[in-house]
């Protein structure tokens, strides 16, 4: 594939984002016992949609307008657009290496006019779906120099923002591990800005096997483990598609970007943190069989932890962030865009916030089960 020169530009936060020219939005202190807590309740779990049982869920769903909703499962391969009460199955995409089939769900994304874009692994592939999960379009897309490609977003009709990860991290424990995007061109079929964000360390072993062309995640599989509680980089969509956020957890800023990685405004944030305790430390020991992993890791873990842990954008554009902090419930807030919480949301215990709605939210239970419960105004 052609590709045009590539402007590579490493964006250290602290720097990156503090300008006269950008409008600045200040919060105070999180008081927690002056924020509305909310427990949303149940409205229906399941493992299975008619014939198809879930072996292994995806990371995300997408809700309709009608209170519908698509929901990508791993194993097997599919989307699957779900009835709004979640007991009936309204479309399904086919398996396969064919045209419009998938054979990798990967992390589907949401493109203009609620279209669903999947990269496919094995295709190498991006395909679109409309939202009766017919058919739109599908090319090939290859990685980008020492890069290969992970998610892809639409931005418009010929521009995809890529999000891909070095492979050099995996075979030197010298380098870091960097979130990367690039700006791709579907008509020129070429790469444009690249931009990268340091992000969440790995622990590895110490004798990495090499990636190949056909297992790209061969060291990770052998044993590498994201070092638990640090500084990571997240990233979520306004509601309006125009521009993205972006947040370093070691921060106390998140900014809103354009396309062309613009700094727009940018939103001071301070979240409640807490130490790391030993029965936590306990429970990563407990979990990694690899002792020089295990020991490269423990090493290397931070004396508090990141507050936030992922970060998502509602229908109403507010951000949900799910933090850290230790309880019987994952706790969710919910802040405006001026950077007030106005809400602390309590989420059954590692379970995954995949969707927001106003007709409910989305979970993943645990690998195979997937639940609704009641919407959050």
């Amino acid at each position: 594939m052609k590709r045009a020169p590539i402007a590579v530009c490493i964006l250290i936060f602290s720097l990156a984002f503090t300008s006269c020219s950008v409008e600045e939005t200040k919060n105070q202190v999180i008081d927690l016992s002056k924020v509305e807590s909310i427990t949303p309740n149940e409205l229906i779990s399941f493992n299975n949609i008619d014939s198809l049982y879930f072996g292994y869920l995806g990371i995300n769903s997408f809700p309709q307008k009608d209170g519908s909703f698509i929901l990508g499962v791993q194993t097997p391969s599919h989307l699957v657009h779900i009835s709004e009460d979640g007991k009936t199955a309204i479309g399904l995409t086919s398996t396969g290496r064919g045209p419009g089939e998938v054979s990798e769900i990967g992390i589907p994304t949401l493109g203009e006019n609620s279209t669903i874009n999947v990269y496919d692994q094995n295709k190498k592939a991006n395909v679109t779906f409309d939202s009766s999960l017919e058919l739109l379009d599908e090319f090939q897309i290859s990685s980008n120099q020492d890069l290969y490609v992970d998610v892809i977003y639409q931005i418009n009709e010929d521009n995809y923002l890529i999000e891909m990860n070095s492979i050099k991290w995996i075979i030197d424990s010298d380098e870091s591990k960097y979130l990367v995007f690039s700006i791709f061109n579907k008509a020129t079929n070429n790469y444009g800005k690249t931009v990268k964000f340091l992000d969440r360390q790995y622990a590895q072993t110490e004798n990495p096997v090499p990636p190949s062309p056909t297992k790209p995640y061969a060291n990770y599989l052998g044993g590498d483990r994201a070092i638990s509680y640090s500084d990571k980089q997240l990233y979520a969509f306004s509601n309006t598609r125009e521009s993205m956020f972006v947040y370093n957890t070691g921060s106390d800023k998140i900014a809103e970007v354009d396309f062309n990685f613009d700094t727009l405004r940018t939103i001071t944030v301070n979240f409640p943190s807490e130490e790391i305790t030993n029965s936590e430390i306990d429970s990563i020991r407990k979990e990694i069989q690899e002792p020089d992993v295990l020991s490269n890791l423990i090493s290397r873990l931070p004396n508090w932890k990141t507050p936030i842990e992922r970060m998502l954008t509602d229908h109403k554009n507010r951000f949900w962030l799910k933090s850290n902090l230790r309880g019987n419930h994952e706790k969710w807030f919910v802040m405006n865009q001026d950077g007030k919480v106005e809400k602390l949301v309590h989420l059954p215990k590692n379970s995954f916030l995949t969707h927001v709605s106003e007709h409910h939210l989305g979970i993943r239970l645990d690998d195979s089960t997937f639940g609704l419960f009641e919407a959050v105004e």
